[in-house]
């Protein structure tokens, strides 16, 4: 949600604004699979809506991520699956800095974040055989704040995974991230 490939807004006076996005990603397989390096070709197309209802931001994506099937060190054919994510996020604003924005306006500086981020698995195959009971559903559920400096944004939180137990990595896990804008 930090870029977005098109916009439209609402005319008059109105408090509520809308963004929209597409979003390509592509995972092309540059390393050895045998060491988790690059398990076949992926492509995922995510489909990004935020609207703004002064101060909060609401987010709702979903995205469907085809995977390819690679070859393992046992030289067997093996396909994770595709997969359908979906989320949804919400931001408010805690402290502003005032008269920091191009317009003289208020910019926010630290804004909670509260976000599900829900993760459908098909059954896996191995040589063209679906693996029965491989797939299901995870959902994390993330609390945490964003800080914005200028350039560099820093997010802190904690995320708990809910869902079926076979498919999720962890319990829960702290996030510390940063981006910086060019």
């Amino acid at each position: 949600n930090e870029a977005w490939g098109g916009q439209s807004t609402n005319s008059g006076q109105s408090p509520i604004k809308w963004k929209n996005a597409v979003a390509l990603d592509l995972d092309l397989p540059t390393g050895d699979a045998n060491k988790q390096l690059g398990k076949g070709f992926n492509a995922k197309l995510s489909g990004i809506s935020s609207v703004k209802i002064e101060p909060v931001d609401v987010i709702v994506n979903v995205g469907y991520k085809y995977t390819g099937a690679y070859v393992n060190v046992n030289k067997s054919s093996i396909d994770m699956g595709d997969i359908i994510e979906y989320g949804l996020a919400i931001e408010c604003p805690i402290i502003y800095s005032t008269g920091t924005a191009p317009e003289g306006g208020a910019v926010p500086v630290l804004i909670f974040i509260a976000e599900g981020i829900g993760t459908y698995f098909w059954d896996y195959k191995i040589e063209g055989t679906a693996m029965p009971n491989t797939g299901g559903t995870t959902i994390d559920v993330v609390g945490g704040v964003r800080l914005n400096l200028s350039t560099m944004k820093i997010k802190a939180g904690i995320d708990f995974s809910v869902g079926d137990i076979a498919n999720r990595p962890y319990m829960w896990k702290l996030i510390l991230g940063q981006s910086y804008l060019f």
